[in-house]
């Protein structure tokens, strides 16, 4: 329950405090990545049906776009424009870990959180079932526990050191298992087919990062995160409209 509360506490907006932890705990509540996933995608679902019976679907959409942006405390955003600062402005490790490290966004990161958002608000209005907003949520969350695993930390020090380091396998394992009974249930077998392509990407994402910086950071899980987000709903969409066909 600890490592449940802490998955809570470091994805969420939502006020708890676990004060006394050991460091490991974080890594280890990675486990539970999915599942908080699983309950930001049911959220989102909630304003979608509320919102579409006050408001035209184009004003629901971004609700439910700000609903999600907000419920995460926009982390993960923030950590997709600092990515994207740093791997555009700096060629070597130290610099961008340097452009990273800024507080201050960048044009670039600007210019791209903007293309992500409209993208992300596209995709969303031209879903046939607002349900699949919750595979989305959490395989976007299985994603960064898939990059944590199978990498290295970039950092000695950084916010993302901990998770990177103390993850094993067996919270890769569970979080896995977690992920495949979401997609498969609403989504049936193409939930395989989401599950297995994002795997892959995740994969490609994880390498490439660690080629540049040797490794992945607080913020490229973020930015795996995000991007992962506007793959599954790209998957859904595409996989949708061929069935149409």
């Amino acid at each position: 329950m600890k490592r449940f509360l802490v998955a809570i506490q470091f994805l969420t907006i939502f006020p708890v405090k676990i004060k006394e932890f050991e460091e490991r705990e974080l890594g280890k509540s990675m486990s539970y990545f999915p599942v908080i996933g699983l309950f930001i995608g049911f959220c989102l679902v909630l304003v979608e049906i509320g919102g579409s019976k006050l408001f035209p679907q184009d004003v629901t959409s971004v609700l439910v776009l700000i609903t999600l942006i907000l419920l995460s405390g926009g982390i993960h955003l923030d950590g997709f424009s600092d990515t994207i600062d740093g791997f555009y402005g700096g060629r070597e490790k130290e610099d961008i870990l340097e452009i990273m490290r800024d507080p201050r966004i960048g044009f670039m990161g600007v210019v791209w959180v903007v293309c992500l958002l409209l993208l992300k608000f596209t995709l969303i209005r031209s879903l046939s079932t607002k349900i699949l907003l919750v595979p989305m949520c959490t395989v976007s969350r299985w994603s960064m526990v898939t990059g944590a695993t199978f990498s290295s930390c970039a950092r000695i020090n950084g916010k993302g050191r901990s998770f990177i380091e103390w993850v094993g396998k067996r919270e890769w394992f569970l979080a896995t298992l977690i992920t495949l009974c979401v997609s498969v249930s609403l989504m049936k077998i193409k939930g395989v087919f989401l599950c297995l392509s994002i795997g892959i990407i995740t994969f490609i994402l994880t390498k490439f990062i660690k080629k540049r910086i040797g490794g992945l950071t607080g913020d490229t899980l973020g930015a795996i995160s995000e991007i992962v987000e506007v793959l599954t709903l790209l998957f859904i969409v595409i996989t949708s409209f061929c069935e149409i066909k």
